[in-house]
């Protein structure tokens, strides 16, 4: 007899990582302890829950065909798999019998979908359209960020009432009428893809790896930008103007006490967190943000998050950094932008310095500001001006909305001009000539 699973675990392989690990043992140990009995029998994920020489297909089949509750990863790689669609088909199958056998019936919430990364509404596939991705009882930058950017916050406070929100769930929705066994398909390779109903696919067993030339471009963005203390300590410093001495700082409205992507650079006229602009902005590629913070505590270095930066640039990913101007005032920050300067490729990573007009501190030392940024980002400059992928004044939300698309652009355009001269005129269909020297030749 099958063993049915409390809950099926669906997500992208592209989503995969340390984060992801986490998510998956903290909710079934939370679920297993508001349950009880062995972890192992609480939930079902590929490559996990199989035992060694498993029959692969078939394992996850009889999962898939008898547990109770589908717990699904939105992002924009879910929503590009086949057989993440295949498995929601499944459940959606499962759900429209047991509403025949009960008509009329109240169903238990089976479906649970977790924002892992933000998908903007437009982009959800028609049989997601209409599904609750949020409510009031979770944290409301779990919706703004998704839940992979909180399970690798150091303050882990918002993922945990996440994740434990989502066990009482699984909990209340398991405790109903049992799903009944999915019998319209004799293999996952049979299942249409909910997300493509007019051109069902399958999916090997294991996602091929990209090719070098195939790598799948995406924006990594980079938040630079004090908080809670830190933004307290510009208003200690001091800089002279006009032979006067004054504090860096007077008006730190619109800073965050948790990081820069929650910071609003153009308060009071748009109460708007910067990062959640961004991410707007760049709905046409998977977004992923570079933390400052390590996921497990330790103090960031400038090193480190240099180092994650140039290997995004090698994997063709377009790097954005939001600066903050008063950053560089901040001994940590302006090590990690000189460092910024003198390694990440320029054609490779644009700038952009968000600038407030009606903050009175921007407007009398803007010329101190300027001079700082043009000590910090010295190749960014030909002589006098900014170079095209450096925007050292962004002076109003419009404008931001504006070069913040048309940056990406560029630099994608570049990524892929650079990636077509790398192929071959012409596919190579047998084996190379031989090639010989003048010292080769026939003597006569």
């Amino acid at each position: 007899m099958i063993r049915p699973f409390l809950f099926f675990f669906s997500y992208a392989w592209r989503n995969r990582g340390r984060p992801l690990e986490r998510f998956f043992h903290d909710l079934a140990e939370e679920v297993r302890k508001l349950k009880g009995g062995p972890v192992e029998e609480v939930a079902f994920r590929d490559r996990l829950t199989l035992a060694p020489g498993a029959d692969w297909s078939q394992d996850l089949f009889d999962a898939l065909i008898t547990s109770q509750v589908l717990v699904f990863l939105t992002s924009p790689d879910y929503i590009l798999s086949d057989y993440c669609g295949q498995e929601l088909q499944a459940f959606l199958d499962r759900i429209a019998k047991l509403q025949n056998l009960n008509p009329g019936a109240q169903l238990p919430l089976l479906l649970l979908p977790v924002i892992w990364v933000p998908v903007q509404p437009a982009a959800l596939p028609g049989v997601l359209s209409h599904t609750v991705l949020e409510n009031d009882t979770l944290p409301g930058e779990y919706a703004e960020r998704g839940l992979e950017s909180l399970a690798k916050q150091r303050d882990k406070t918002a993922y945990r009432t996440v994740v434990e929100r989502l066990a009482a769930r699984i909990i209340q929705s398991s405790a109903g009428d049992p799903l009944p066994r999915g019998d319209s398909y004799t293999a996952i390779q049979a299942v249409p893809n909910a997300f493509r109903q007019d051109q069902p696919k399958g999916r090997e067993k294991l996602p091929p790896a990209p090719a070098p030339a195939e790598r799948k471009m995406g924006v990594r963005c980079l938040y630079v930008v004090p908080k809670g203390a830190e933004v307290e300590e510009l208003k200690t410093r001091q800089v002279t103007v006009s032979g006067k001495v004054r504090p860096l700082r007077t008006n730190t409205n619109g800073y965050s006490t948790e990081d820069g992507w929650h910071w609003q650079p153009y308060h009071p006229l748009a109460d708007v967190a910067v990062g959640s602009i961004v991410q707007q902005l760049v709905i046409d590629l998977p977004y992923r943000e570079v933390l400052l913070d390590d996921e497990d505590g330790a103090a960031w270095s400038a090193d480190k998050i240099i180092e994650r930066l140039e290997r995004a640039a090698a994997n063709d990913q377009i790097i954005l950094v939001i600066v903050d101007a008063w950053a560089g005032y901040l001994q940590p920050y302006e090590d990690l932008l000189r460092k910024f300067d003198r390694a990440v490729p320029g054609n490779a990573a644009a700038v952009l310095v968000p600038w407030n007009e009606a903050d009175p501190d921007a407007m009398e030392l803007r010329t101190e500001l300027e001079n700082n940024l043009r000590t910090l980002f010295r190749s960014k400059y030909a002589g006098n001006q900014p170079l095209p992928f450096f925007k050292p004044r962004v002076t109003t939300l419009e404008e931001f909305r504006n070069t913040v698309p048309a940056l990406v652009e560029m630099i994608r355009i570049g990524i892929e001009t650079y990636r077509a001269a790398q192929r071959p005129l012409i596919e190579p269909t047998g084996p190379a000539p031989t090639v010989r020297s003048a010292r080769d030749g026939v003597r006569g």
